[in-house]
């Protein structure tokens, strides 16, 4: 919507970018990766109404918003010895959506 093309603009610009440094990267052993969270409670909700909030939850396939949990495990799983070989990537960390 042209309420949110600048905040669309940004993420695409971000995976973009994820991409390019990661090729970059490579031959030195740098891996860039991206986090891309969906509706995760915090702040940035503040001031939606219970109606508008449910609204937006019942849009999500796994029917609950995230947490910064959530998004601290995937940042875990990537600085892991798990992750070491994966790069470029943009990782949705989203509940489905």
């Amino acid at each position: 919507s042209p309420q949110t093309l600048h905040y669309a603009a940004a993420k695409s610009t971000l995976e973009t970018v994820t991409l390019g440094l990661a090729k970059a990267g490579a031959p030195h052993g740098v891996l860039v990766n991206a986090i891309r969270p969906g509706v995760i409670e915090t702040g940035f909700h503040e001031g939606k109404s219970p109606a508008e909030w449910q609204a937006r939850i019942d849009l999500i396939p796994l029917k609950r918003a995230g947490t910064p949990l959530d998004i601290a495990w995937m940042v875990l799983y990537l600085l892991s010895m798990t992750g070491d070989f994966i790069t470029g990537q943009v990782f949705a960390v989203s509940g489905g959506e």
